[in-house]
Protein backbone atom coordinates (compact mmCIF):
# COMPACT_ATOMS: atom_id res chain seq x y z
CA UNK A 1 0.00 0.00 0.00
CA UNK A 2 1.09 3.58 -0.64
CA UNK A 3 1.62 6.07 2.13
CA UNK A 4 -1.12 8.58 2.88
CA UNK A 5 1.21 11.37 1.74
CA UNK A 6 1.75 9.74 -1.65
CA UNK A 7 -1.98 9.18 -2.09
CA UNK A 8 -2.77 12.82 -1.27
CA UNK A 9 -0.18 14.05 -3.76
CA UNK A 10 -1.51 11.74 -6.48
CA UNK A 11 -5.13 12.79 -5.95
CA UNK A 12 -4.11 16.45 -5.91
CA UNK A 13 -2.35 15.97 -9.26
CA UNK A 14 -5.48 14.39 -10.76
CA UNK A 15 -7.80 17.12 -9.50
CA UNK A 16 -5.54 20.04 -10.42
CA UNK A 17 -4.14 18.91 -13.76
CA UNK A 18 -6.21 15.87 -14.81
CA UNK A 19 -2.94 13.99 -14.84
CA UNK A 20 -1.12 11.37 -12.82
CA UNK A 21 2.35 10.86 -11.43
CA UNK A 22 1.80 7.13 -11.01
CA UNK A 23 3.35 4.20 -12.82
CA UNK A 24 1.90 0.72 -13.12
CA UNK A 25 4.70 -0.73 -10.97
CA UNK A 26 2.35 -0.64 -7.95
CA UNK A 27 0.34 -3.44 -9.57
CA UNK A 28 3.20 -5.76 -10.49
CA UNK A 29 2.66 -9.21 -9.09
CA UNK A 30 4.26 -12.22 -10.74
CA UNK A 31 1.71 -14.89 -9.85
CA UNK A 32 -1.20 -12.63 -10.85
CA UNK A 33 0.49 -11.75 -14.15
CA UNK A 34 0.93 -15.46 -14.86
CA UNK A 35 -2.70 -16.16 -13.88
CA UNK A 36 -1.63 -18.50 -11.09
CA UNK A 37 -3.11 -18.99 -7.60
CA UNK A 38 -0.84 -18.13 -4.67
CA UNK A 39 -0.98 -18.39 -0.89
CA UNK A 40 0.57 -16.32 1.88
CA UNK A 41 2.46 -18.54 4.31
CA UNK A 42 2.37 -16.77 7.69
CA UNK A 43 5.08 -18.94 9.22
CA UNK A 44 8.63 -20.04 8.64
CA UNK A 45 9.24 -22.45 5.79
CA UNK A 46 8.97 -26.07 6.90
CA UNK A 47 12.19 -27.98 7.31
CA UNK A 48 13.46 -29.69 4.18
CA UNK A 49 11.84 -27.30 1.69
CA UNK A 50 13.96 -26.69 -1.41
CA UNK A 51 13.85 -23.83 -3.93
CA UNK A 52 11.73 -24.47 -7.02
CA UNK A 53 13.64 -25.83 -9.98
CA UNK A 54 12.23 -25.79 -13.48
CA UNK A 55 11.54 -29.37 -14.58
CA UNK A 56 13.17 -30.76 -17.67
CA UNK A 57 11.30 -31.41 -20.88
CA UNK A 58 8.57 -34.05 -20.48
CA UNK A 59 9.32 -37.53 -21.69
CA UNK A 60 8.34 -37.87 -25.33
CA UNK A 61 5.06 -39.66 -25.90
CA UNK A 62 4.52 -42.38 -28.47
CA UNK A 63 2.05 -42.28 -31.35
CA UNK A 64 1.58 -45.95 -32.13
CA UNK A 65 -0.14 -47.38 -35.17
CA UNK A 66 -3.02 -48.72 -33.05
CA UNK A 67 -3.95 -45.25 -31.79
CA UNK A 68 -6.80 -43.28 -33.36
CA UNK A 69 -4.96 -40.07 -32.57
CA UNK A 70 -3.33 -38.03 -29.81
CA UNK A 71 -4.36 -35.23 -27.46
CA UNK A 72 -2.37 -32.21 -26.22
CA UNK A 73 -4.18 -31.02 -23.09
CA UNK A 74 -5.60 -27.50 -23.41
CA UNK A 75 -4.63 -26.62 -19.84
CA UNK A 76 -1.06 -26.31 -21.13
CA UNK A 77 -0.42 -23.11 -23.10
CA UNK A 78 2.00 -25.07 -25.29
CA UNK A 79 -0.98 -26.85 -26.86
CA UNK A 80 -1.60 -23.67 -28.90
CA UNK A 81 2.02 -23.63 -30.06
CA UNK A 82 1.80 -27.28 -31.12
CA UNK A 83 -1.44 -26.63 -33.01
CA UNK A 84 0.09 -23.70 -34.90
CA UNK A 85 3.26 -25.67 -35.72
CA UNK A 86 1.38 -28.71 -37.00
CA UNK A 87 -1.03 -26.63 -39.10
CA UNK A 88 1.93 -24.88 -40.75
CA UNK A 89 3.16 -28.34 -41.76
CA UNK A 90 -0.20 -29.12 -43.36
CA UNK A 91 -1.46 -31.40 -40.58
CA UNK A 92 -5.18 -31.22 -39.73
CA UNK A 93 -5.90 -30.61 -36.05
CA UNK A 94 -9.04 -30.17 -33.99
CA UNK A 95 -9.90 -28.25 -30.81
CA UNK A 96 -12.30 -29.45 -28.10
CA UNK A 97 -15.16 -27.15 -27.14
CA UNK A 98 -15.78 -28.89 -23.79
CA UNK A 99 -13.82 -30.94 -21.26
CA UNK A 100 -13.82 -34.61 -22.20
CA UNK A 101 -12.52 -37.99 -21.12
CA UNK A 102 -11.02 -40.83 -23.18
CA UNK A 103 -9.29 -44.00 -21.96
CA UNK A 104 -9.91 -43.00 -18.32
CA UNK A 105 -8.00 -39.73 -18.75
CA UNK A 106 -9.61 -36.28 -18.45
CA UNK A 107 -8.79 -33.38 -20.74
CA UNK A 108 -9.59 -29.65 -20.59
CA UNK A 109 -11.61 -27.57 -23.00
CA UNK A 110 -9.39 -26.24 -25.75
CA UNK A 111 -7.35 -29.45 -25.96
CA UNK A 112 -5.77 -30.09 -29.35
CA UNK A 113 -6.67 -33.39 -31.01
CA UNK A 114 -4.76 -34.88 -33.96
CA UNK A 115 -6.57 -37.79 -35.66
CA UNK A 116 -5.30 -40.30 -38.19
CA UNK A 117 -8.63 -40.16 -39.99
CA UNK A 118 -8.13 -36.42 -40.71
CA UNK A 119 -4.61 -37.04 -42.03
CA UNK A 120 -4.98 -40.24 -44.05
CA UNK A 121 -2.75 -38.98 -46.88
CA UNK A 122 0.22 -38.68 -44.50
CA UNK A 123 0.18 -42.36 -43.49
CA UNK A 124 3.40 -43.17 -41.59
CA UNK A 125 4.66 -39.56 -41.59
CA UNK A 126 2.02 -38.35 -39.14
CA UNK A 127 3.45 -40.09 -36.09
CA UNK A 128 6.96 -38.86 -36.85
CA UNK A 129 5.90 -35.23 -37.33
CA UNK A 130 3.74 -35.14 -34.19
CA UNK A 131 6.45 -36.68 -32.03
CA UNK A 132 9.05 -34.27 -33.43
CA UNK A 133 6.87 -31.24 -32.67
CA UNK A 134 6.21 -32.58 -29.17
CA UNK A 135 9.93 -32.96 -28.46
CA UNK A 136 10.91 -29.59 -29.92
CA UNK A 137 8.21 -27.62 -28.07
CA UNK A 138 8.24 -29.59 -24.81
CA UNK A 139 4.51 -30.39 -25.02
CA UNK A 140 3.41 -33.85 -23.95
CA UNK A 141 0.62 -35.74 -25.68
CA UNK A 142 -1.45 -38.84 -24.89
CA UNK A 143 -2.80 -41.45 -27.26
CA UNK A 144 -6.48 -42.07 -27.95
CA UNK A 145 -7.42 -45.71 -28.47
CA UNK A 146 -11.19 -45.22 -28.37
CA UNK A 147 -13.52 -42.35 -29.25
CA UNK A 148 -16.54 -43.20 -27.10
CA UNK A 149 -16.58 -41.10 -23.92
CA UNK A 150 -18.12 -42.08 -20.61
CA UNK A 151 -21.17 -40.26 -19.27
CA UNK A 152 -22.26 -36.99 -20.85
CA UNK A 153 -18.83 -35.81 -22.04
CA UNK A 154 -18.37 -35.39 -25.83
CA UNK A 155 -17.67 -38.36 -28.09
CA UNK A 156 -14.97 -38.08 -30.71
CA UNK A 157 -17.45 -38.21 -33.58
CA UNK A 158 -19.62 -35.40 -32.18
CA UNK A 159 -19.76 -31.72 -33.04
CA UNK A 160 -17.63 -30.59 -30.09
CA UNK A 161 -14.30 -31.23 -31.79
CA UNK A 162 -13.93 -28.41 -34.30
CA UNK A 163 -11.39 -28.62 -37.13
CA UNK A 164 -9.07 -25.63 -37.01
CA UNK A 165 -8.05 -23.42 -39.91
CA UNK A 166 -4.37 -22.48 -40.24
CA UNK A 167 -3.98 -18.87 -39.05
CA UNK A 168 -2.41 -16.55 -41.61
CA UNK A 169 -1.56 -13.62 -39.36
CA UNK A 170 -0.87 -9.96 -40.08
CA UNK A 171 0.22 -7.54 -37.35
CA UNK A 172 -0.26 -3.83 -37.99
CA UNK A 173 2.65 -1.59 -37.04
CA UNK A 174 4.35 1.78 -37.55
CA UNK A 175 2.70 5.12 -36.77
CA UNK A 176 0.09 5.68 -35.37
CA UNK A 177 0.32 2.35 -33.51
CA UNK A 178 1.88 2.14 -30.05
CA UNK A 179 5.44 0.87 -30.40
CA UNK A 180 5.30 -0.72 -26.93
CA UNK A 181 2.06 -2.64 -27.47
CA UNK A 182 3.23 -3.59 -30.97
CA UNK A 183 6.46 -4.92 -29.44
CA UNK A 184 4.68 -6.91 -26.74
CA UNK A 185 2.37 -8.56 -29.27
CA UNK A 186 5.20 -9.19 -31.72
CA UNK A 187 7.21 -10.90 -28.98
CA UNK A 188 4.23 -13.01 -27.93
CA UNK A 189 3.37 -14.21 -31.44
CA UNK A 190 7.01 -14.79 -32.37
CA UNK A 191 8.43 -16.21 -29.12
CA UNK A 192 5.50 -17.69 -27.20
CA UNK A 193 3.31 -18.94 -30.07
CA UNK A 194 6.06 -19.36 -32.64
CA UNK A 195 3.73 -18.53 -35.53
CA UNK A 196 4.95 -17.25 -38.88
CA UNK A 197 3.35 -13.85 -39.44
CA UNK A 198 3.67 -10.61 -41.41
CA UNK A 199 4.15 -7.02 -40.25
CA UNK A 200 2.12 -4.61 -42.36
CA UNK A 201 1.23 -0.92 -42.54
CA UNK A 202 -2.42 0.04 -42.54
CA UNK A 203 -2.08 2.20 -45.63
CA UNK A 204 -0.72 -0.58 -47.84
CA UNK A 205 -1.92 -3.88 -46.40
CA UNK A 206 -3.17 -6.55 -48.82
CA UNK A 207 -5.66 -8.24 -46.49
CA UNK A 208 -6.57 -10.99 -48.96
CA UNK A 209 -3.42 -12.89 -47.97
CA UNK A 210 -4.48 -13.20 -44.30
CA UNK A 211 -7.34 -14.53 -42.18
CA UNK A 212 -6.23 -12.92 -38.88
CA UNK A 213 -5.44 -9.22 -38.43
CA UNK A 214 -4.11 -7.92 -35.10
CA UNK A 215 -4.34 -4.18 -34.37
CA UNK A 216 -2.27 -2.98 -31.37
CA UNK A 217 -3.19 0.13 -29.43
CA UNK A 218 -2.90 3.32 -31.45
CA UNK A 219 -1.91 6.81 -30.41
CA UNK A 220 -4.77 8.64 -32.07
CA UNK A 221 -6.40 9.56 -35.32
CA UNK A 222 -8.84 7.63 -37.45
CA UNK A 223 -8.18 4.61 -39.61
CA UNK A 224 -6.73 5.21 -43.05
CA UNK A 225 -9.53 6.03 -45.48
CA UNK A 226 -8.81 3.09 -47.75
CA UNK A 227 -8.71 0.63 -44.86
CA UNK A 228 -12.21 1.24 -43.51
CA UNK A 229 -14.22 -0.27 -46.37
CA UNK A 230 -11.69 -3.01 -47.11
CA UNK A 231 -11.77 -4.06 -43.43
CA UNK A 232 -15.54 -4.45 -43.47
CA UNK A 233 -15.47 -6.55 -46.62
CA UNK A 234 -12.54 -8.64 -45.33
CA UNK A 235 -14.26 -9.45 -42.02
CA UNK A 236 -17.58 -10.24 -43.68
CA UNK A 237 -15.79 -12.69 -45.99
CA UNK A 238 -14.34 -14.72 -43.11
CA UNK A 239 -11.57 -12.67 -41.51
CA UNK A 240 -10.84 -12.51 -37.77
CA UNK A 241 -10.17 -8.93 -36.66
CA UNK A 242 -8.50 -8.51 -33.24
CA UNK A 243 -8.37 -4.90 -32.03
CA UNK A 244 -6.86 -3.82 -28.72
CA UNK A 245 -7.50 -0.83 -26.45
CA UNK A 246 -7.70 2.44 -28.35
CA UNK A 247 -7.81 0.52 -31.65
CA UNK A 248 -10.94 -1.23 -30.40
CA UNK A 249 -12.36 2.24 -29.86
CA UNK A 250 -12.31 2.74 -33.64
CA UNK A 251 -15.10 0.19 -34.11
CA UNK A 252 -17.52 0.89 -31.26
CA UNK A 253 -19.64 3.63 -32.78
CA UNK A 254 -22.72 3.67 -34.99
CA UNK A 255 -20.67 5.44 -37.64
CA UNK A 256 -18.43 2.45 -38.39
CA UNK A 257 -21.34 -0.04 -38.64
CA UNK A 258 -19.24 -3.12 -37.86
CA UNK A 259 -19.60 -3.87 -34.15
CA UNK A 260 -22.56 -3.77 -31.78
CA UNK A 261 -20.24 -3.03 -28.85
CA UNK A 262 -20.51 0.52 -27.55
CA UNK A 263 -18.51 2.79 -25.26
CA UNK A 264 -19.99 3.49 -21.82
CA UNK A 265 -20.37 7.30 -22.33
CA UNK A 266 -22.39 6.65 -25.50
CA UNK A 267 -25.05 4.45 -23.86
CA UNK A 268 -25.63 6.13 -20.51
CA UNK A 269 -29.24 6.73 -21.59
CA UNK A 270 -29.70 2.98 -22.24
CA UNK A 271 -27.99 1.35 -19.27
CA UNK A 272 -31.17 -0.50 -18.28
CA UNK A 273 -30.86 -2.63 -21.44
CA UNK A 274 -27.26 -3.54 -20.62
CA UNK A 275 -28.10 -4.17 -16.97
CA UNK A 276 -30.83 -6.67 -17.91
CA UNK A 277 -28.41 -8.57 -20.15
CA UNK A 278 -25.78 -8.54 -17.39
CA UNK A 279 -28.19 -10.05 -14.87
CA UNK A 280 -29.23 -12.73 -17.38
CA UNK A 281 -25.56 -13.68 -17.80
CA UNK A 282 -25.07 -14.04 -14.07
CA UNK A 283 -28.29 -15.91 -13.40
CA UNK A 284 -27.54 -18.39 -16.21
CA UNK A 285 -24.39 -19.34 -14.28
CA UNK A 286 -26.15 -19.71 -10.93
CA UNK A 287 -29.59 -20.98 -11.87
CA UNK A 288 -32.09 -20.97 -8.98
CA UNK A 289 -35.54 -22.49 -9.41
CA UNK A 290 -38.87 -21.03 -8.25
CA UNK A 291 -40.44 -22.57 -5.18
CA UNK A 292 -41.89 -25.98 -6.03
CA UNK A 293 -45.47 -25.16 -4.97
CA UNK A 294 -45.44 -22.07 -7.23
CA UNK A 295 -43.79 -23.87 -10.14
CA UNK A 296 -46.37 -26.70 -10.27
CA UNK A 297 -49.43 -24.74 -9.13
CA UNK A 298 -52.48 -24.69 -11.41
CA UNK A 299 -53.29 -21.09 -10.51
CA UNK A 300 -51.23 -18.15 -11.65
CA UNK A 301 -49.13 -16.67 -8.86
CA UNK A 302 -49.76 -13.06 -7.91
CA UNK A 303 -46.19 -12.66 -6.64
CA UNK A 304 -43.17 -12.27 -8.81
CA UNK A 305 -39.72 -10.92 -7.99
CA UNK A 306 -37.14 -9.44 -10.32
CA UNK A 307 -33.37 -9.68 -9.97
CA UNK A 308 -32.85 -5.92 -9.74
CA UNK A 309 -35.71 -5.23 -7.24
CA UNK A 310 -35.30 -1.51 -6.82
CA UNK A 311 -37.80 1.27 -6.30
CA UNK A 312 -35.32 4.13 -6.31
CA UNK A 313 -35.58 6.96 -8.79
CA UNK A 314 -33.60 6.47 -12.00
CA UNK A 315 -30.83 9.01 -12.54
CA UNK A 316 -31.25 11.30 -15.49
CA UNK A 317 -28.90 11.01 -18.46
CA UNK A 318 -27.36 14.41 -17.73
CA UNK A 319 -26.40 13.34 -14.21
CA UNK A 320 -25.05 9.98 -15.42
CA UNK A 321 -22.81 11.69 -17.97
CA UNK A 322 -21.58 14.13 -15.34
CA UNK A 323 -20.69 11.24 -13.01
CA UNK A 324 -18.99 9.26 -15.78
CA UNK A 325 -16.80 12.24 -16.73
CA UNK A 326 -15.78 12.65 -13.09
CA UNK A 327 -14.99 8.96 -12.73
CA UNK A 328 -12.90 8.99 -15.91
CA UNK A 329 -10.36 11.34 -14.26
CA UNK A 330 -9.44 8.56 -11.80
CA UNK A 331 -8.80 5.72 -14.25
CA UNK A 332 -5.90 3.52 -13.10
CA UNK A 333 -2.38 3.99 -14.44
CA UNK A 334 -1.93 0.32 -13.69
CA UNK A 335 -3.99 -1.97 -11.48
CA UNK A 336 -4.44 -5.73 -11.42
CA UNK A 337 -8.20 -6.38 -11.49
CA UNK A 338 -10.16 -9.57 -10.95
CA UNK A 339 -12.24 -10.68 -13.93
CA UNK A 340 -14.92 -13.35 -14.28
CA UNK A 341 -14.60 -15.91 -17.04
CA UNK A 342 -17.18 -17.72 -19.14
CA UNK A 343 -15.43 -21.09 -19.14
CA UNK A 344 -17.81 -22.44 -21.79
CA UNK A 345 -16.41 -20.07 -24.43
CA UNK A 346 -13.59 -21.15 -26.73
CA UNK A 347 -11.75 -17.85 -26.19
CA UNK A 348 -11.19 -18.70 -22.51
CA UNK A 349 -9.74 -22.20 -23.01
CA UNK A 350 -6.91 -22.71 -20.52
CA UNK A 351 -8.09 -19.84 -18.27
CA UNK A 352 -9.47 -20.06 -14.74
CA UNK A 353 -11.34 -17.48 -12.70
CA UNK A 354 -10.84 -15.07 -11.20
CA UNK A 355 -8.45 -14.19 -14.01
CA UNK A 356 -6.18 -11.25 -13.04
CA UNK A 357 -5.95 -8.58 -15.74
CA UNK A 358 -3.51 -5.66 -15.69
CA UNK A 359 -5.48 -2.56 -16.65
CA UNK A 360 -3.49 0.52 -17.63
CA UNK A 361 -6.07 3.02 -18.74
CA UNK A 362 -6.49 6.66 -19.56
CA UNK A 363 -9.40 9.07 -19.58
CA UNK A 364 -10.09 8.11 -23.21
CA UNK A 365 -9.66 4.33 -22.84
CA UNK A 366 -12.72 2.45 -24.15
CA UNK A 367 -15.12 1.00 -21.58
CA UNK A 368 -16.67 -1.80 -23.62
CA UNK A 369 -20.43 -2.31 -23.19
CA UNK A 370 -22.12 -5.38 -24.62
CA UNK A 371 -25.62 -6.82 -24.65
CA UNK A 372 -27.59 -9.31 -26.78
CA UNK A 373 -25.79 -10.17 -30.00
CA UNK A 374 -22.33 -9.74 -28.50
CA UNK A 375 -20.43 -12.34 -26.47
CA UNK A 376 -18.43 -11.15 -23.45
CA UNK A 377 -16.26 -14.13 -22.44
CA UNK A 378 -14.43 -12.05 -19.79
CA UNK A 379 -15.89 -9.22 -17.70
CA UNK A 380 -14.27 -6.94 -15.14
CA UNK A 381 -15.21 -7.89 -11.57
CA UNK A 382 -15.40 -11.38 -10.07
CA UNK A 383 -18.79 -12.23 -8.56
CA UNK A 384 -19.45 -14.77 -5.84
CA UNK A 385 -22.03 -15.47 -3.18
CA UNK A 386 -21.74 -13.28 -0.09
CA UNK A 387 -20.18 -14.94 2.94
CA UNK A 388 -22.97 -13.69 5.15
CA UNK A 389 -25.79 -14.85 2.83
CA UNK A 390 -28.53 -16.68 4.71
CA UNK A 391 -28.99 -20.18 3.35
CA UNK A 392 -32.24 -20.92 5.17
CA UNK A 393 -35.16 -20.62 2.72
CA UNK A 394 -37.53 -19.25 5.34
CA UNK A 395 -35.03 -16.60 6.39
CA UNK A 396 -34.53 -15.56 2.74
CA UNK A 397 -38.29 -15.29 2.24
CA UNK A 398 -38.64 -13.21 5.39
CA UNK A 399 -35.79 -10.95 4.28
CA UNK A 400 -37.37 -10.48 0.82
CA UNK A 401 -40.71 -9.50 2.35
CA UNK A 402 -38.96 -7.07 4.68
CA UNK A 403 -37.06 -5.49 1.78
CA UNK A 404 -40.30 -5.13 -0.13
CA UNK A 405 -41.98 -3.39 2.77
CA UNK A 406 -39.08 -1.01 3.28
CA UNK A 407 -38.65 -0.54 -0.50
CA UNK A 408 -34.91 -0.94 -0.26
CA UNK A 409 -32.90 -0.20 -3.38
CA UNK A 410 -30.63 -2.97 -4.58
CA UNK A 411 -26.92 -2.22 -4.05
CA UNK A 412 -25.32 -0.81 -7.18
CA UNK A 413 -21.79 -0.65 -8.51
CA UNK A 414 -21.60 1.90 -11.27
CA UNK A 415 -24.38 1.50 -13.84
CA UNK A 416 -25.59 -1.96 -12.75
CA UNK A 417 -27.29 -3.50 -9.75
CA UNK A 418 -25.68 -6.42 -7.98
CA UNK A 419 -27.70 -9.64 -7.97
CA UNK A 420 -29.13 -10.43 -4.55
CA UNK A 421 -26.74 -12.15 -2.17
CA UNK A 422 -23.70 -11.48 -4.40
CA UNK A 423 -20.56 -9.44 -3.81
CA UNK A 424 -17.95 -8.24 -6.30
CA UNK A 425 -14.19 -8.61 -5.94
CA UNK A 426 -12.34 -6.10 -8.08
CA UNK A 427 -8.94 -4.75 -6.98
CA UNK A 428 -6.25 -7.40 -6.66
CA UNK A 429 -3.09 -5.28 -6.75
CA UNK A 430 -2.09 -1.67 -7.40
CA UNK A 431 -3.89 1.64 -6.91
CA UNK A 432 -7.57 1.69 -7.93
CA UNK A 433 -9.58 4.73 -6.89
CA UNK A 434 -13.22 4.00 -5.89
CA UNK A 435 -14.41 6.28 -8.71
CA UNK A 436 -12.61 4.15 -11.30
CA UNK A 437 -13.89 0.91 -9.81
CA UNK A 438 -17.48 2.04 -10.42
CA UNK A 439 -16.65 2.96 -14.01
CA UNK A 440 -14.85 -0.30 -14.84
CA UNK A 441 -17.05 -2.77 -12.96
CA UNK A 442 -19.08 -5.14 -15.18
CA UNK A 443 -17.58 -3.78 -18.40
CA UNK A 444 -16.30 -6.31 -20.91
CA UNK A 445 -12.57 -7.04 -20.92
CA UNK A 446 -12.92 -8.87 -24.23
CA UNK A 447 -15.86 -9.20 -26.64
CA UNK A 448 -16.49 -11.42 -29.64
CA UNK A 449 -19.22 -11.13 -32.29
CA UNK A 450 -19.96 -12.57 -35.71
CA UNK A 451 -19.92 -10.28 -38.74
CA UNK A 452 -20.97 -12.05 -41.91
CA UNK A 453 -18.68 -15.08 -42.28
CA UNK A 454 -16.05 -13.50 -40.03
CA UNK A 455 -15.74 -12.07 -36.56
CA UNK A 456 -14.44 -9.12 -34.59
CA UNK A 457 -12.70 -9.55 -31.23
CA UNK A 458 -12.14 -6.45 -29.09
CA UNK A 459 -9.89 -6.14 -26.01
CA UNK A 460 -10.38 -3.15 -23.71
CA UNK A 461 -6.70 -3.32 -22.67
CA UNK A 462 -3.59 -5.05 -23.95
CA UNK A 463 -3.65 -8.75 -22.99
CA UNK A 464 0.10 -9.06 -23.65
CA UNK A 465 1.12 -6.00 -21.62
CA UNK A 466 4.81 -5.93 -20.66
CA UNK A 467 5.28 -9.41 -22.07
CA UNK A 468 4.77 -10.99 -18.65
CA UNK A 469 0.96 -11.13 -18.60
CA UNK A 470 0.81 -14.81 -19.45
CA UNK A 471 -2.65 -15.22 -17.91
CA UNK A 472 -4.45 -12.82 -20.25
CA UNK A 473 -2.05 -13.51 -23.14
CA UNK A 474 -3.68 -16.94 -23.42
CA UNK A 475 -6.85 -15.10 -24.51
CA UNK A 476 -4.91 -13.46 -27.35
CA UNK A 477 -3.36 -16.81 -28.30
CA UNK A 478 -6.78 -18.46 -28.42
CA UNK A 479 -8.08 -15.63 -30.62
CA UNK A 480 -5.19 -16.03 -33.08
CA UNK A 481 -4.84 -19.82 -33.22
CA UNK A 482 -8.39 -21.03 -32.57
CA UNK A 483 -10.25 -18.05 -34.02
CA UNK A 484 -10.15 -18.86 -37.76
CA UNK A 485 -11.59 -22.32 -37.06
CA UNK A 486 -13.94 -21.66 -34.16
CA UNK A 487 -15.35 -18.21 -34.78
CA UNK A 488 -15.15 -17.68 -38.54
CA UNK A 489 -16.25 -19.57 -41.64
CA UNK A 490 -13.45 -19.68 -44.16
CA UNK A 491 -14.29 -19.51 -47.87
CA UNK A 492 -13.99 -22.78 -49.80
CA UNK A 493 -11.62 -22.56 -52.73
CA UNK A 494 -11.97 -24.94 -55.72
Amino acid sequence: RLSETALREEREEILRRSGSRMYDATAWNLTMAFGLPALTLEMDLPAGVEPYRKPGAPAAGTFSEKALGVVFDGADDRALTVAARLMEEGIEVRSAEKPFSFDDREYSAGSIVVLRLDNRELEGELSVRVQKASEQLGARFHEITGGLAKGDTPDLGGEHFRRLERPRVALLGKSPYSTTDYGWIWHYIDTELGIRHSHVHEGSADLSRYNVLVMPQRSGGSLAAGLTNSLKEWVQNGGTLIAIGSSAGQFISDKFELSKVRSLPDVLDKTAEYETHLLREWMSRTVSLPESDKLWAHKASTELSYPWERDGKELEEKELKKRDKWQSYFMPQGAMLATRVDKRHWLTAGCDEPLPALISASEDSPILMSKAGVEAPVRVGFLEKSNDEQSNADAEKESAEKDKEEKKEAPRIGWAALPKGVEMHLRMSGLLWPEASHRLANSAYVTRESVGRGQIILFSASPAIRGFSKGTARLLGNAIVLGPGWGAHQPIYP
